[in-house]
């Protein structure tokens, strides 16, 4: 079989779940005839230590992606790939720009991990509001976008106004064989020596859209019902300004000796398999890897029900319990609910196993061999 060129292009390697998709997916994809190369605007970040053998580094060497641009175009003419898949929307915007000016006939594939339901509209700064409009003007010069659920495909046609023949969901490639080994790993936390409490996760970027602050007095009406602590688990913004207004609210909770904001860990996994529990509390996701990647190391969940992702990956419930965004109330009695009762690890497990590395990887190379041809 003819081996062909992919190029795959993000801003940086910083640990959010985005950058962790698309090593996931580099790796997938290198199991087939694939020359791969991993182009990022800045080298920079957490991740750069999980980068696949057999992955070809380009870096842009840019502060922001914007930047990139020309040196983008420039290496796209020179390496000449077949396809190229982008993600996040100021990646994407480049990569489409780039397609535009390079006039060069490779395929380029649009990875979307987030929502444009009217609540993350909503909710996005102005500078986010800039790159949604920018958005609406360029997704549709791609050849085809990815969605990362059934759910966001749909809303994705609606908002761009793109044919459905444009527009594919395939599942985030979170689950692959090196999570068993890092599940066997001891925690680096005090918390889990000899506890006698129940430890409540949270993981993600600490921004406005993970929503921490409703996560936190949620817990602060559990611990008042039962002996627990709180881990989150990420790094915060740039400005750490989600963060300190996260803290205030801690400590005008009085609850300080019982959250902990540890920061970015390599091995989320060891957490995962050990906590009693993870909750989501994000306003708006995409597919949020965090939630598949607690079920599959056995740790039960409790989510809210944003507009896509949750409910698709818990089945509506049956897998975990869902609240509505925001409701603090009903998520604290979901999560005393989940503790005293859940799943068994192995029915967690399970359903954290449809979304596998191989699965995904394999429809994203279907994919370029589908375009090629057309």
């Amino acid at each position: 079989m003819k081996t062909i060129k992919i190029s795959l292009f993000l801003p940086n390697l910083h640990g959010g779940g985005a950058e962790r998709m698309m090593l996931n997916l580099a790796k997938g994809l290198l199991k087939f005839p694939v020359e791969l190369e991993l182009i990022v605007a800045n080298l920079v970040g957490d991740y750069i230590s999980e980068i696949p053998e057999g992955a070809k580094i380009v870096n842009l060497n840019s502060k922001k992606t914007i930047f990139s641009t020309f040196k983008f175009i420039s290496h796209l003419k020179k390496n000449k790939p077949d396809v190229l898949i982008s993600t996040l929307r100021r990646a994407n915007i480049v990569a489409v720009l780039s397609k535009i000016l390079t006039s060069k006939k490779f395929k380029l594939i649009l990875r979307e991990a987030n929502s444009f339901s009217e609540d993350a509209v909503k909710n996005s700064s102005l500078s986010e509001k800039i790159i949604n409009s920018l958005c609406k003007l360029f997704y549709p010069k791609a050849d085809a976008i990815v969605a990362v659920s059934e759910k966001m495909s749909e809303e994705i046609g609606y908002h761009f106004k793109i044919s459905k023949n444009k527009i594919h969901y395939i599942y985030n490639p979170v689950i692959d064989e090196s999570i068993d080994e890092k599940i066997l790993q001891k925690p680096d936390h005090k918390w889990f020596d000899n506890k006698n409490f129940a430890i409540i996760l949270g993981i993600g970027r600490i921004t406005p859209q993970k929503d921490f602050e409703t996560l936190i007095k949620a817990f602060d009406i559990v611990r008042k019902q039962k002996k627990a602590k709180l881990i989150i688990l990420g790094k915060p913004d740039s400005s750490n300004a989600e963060l300190e207004k996260l803290k205030i609210l801690v400590s005008k909770l009085n609850i300080n000796n019982d959250i902990d904001f540890f920061g970015f860990v390599e091995n989320p996994f060891a957490f995962l398999a050990n906590a009693d529990l993870f909750v989501l509390s994000s306003r708006f996701e995409g597919l949020p890897g965090t939630l598949i990647q607690a079920l599959y190391c056995g740790c039960p969940v409790v989510s809210v029900d944003c507009t896509t992702g949750p409910s698709e990956i818990l089945e509506n419930g049956k897998y975990g319990l869902l609240c509505k965004p925001g409701d603090y109330e009903s998520l604290a009695l979901n999560m005393l609910k989940t503790l005293e009762e859940s799943k068994t690890k192995e029915e967690l497990k399970s359903r954290g196993k449809l979304y596998s590395l191989q699965s995904s990887s394999e429809l994203y190379y279907k994919l370029c061999l589908q375009l090629l041809r057309s």
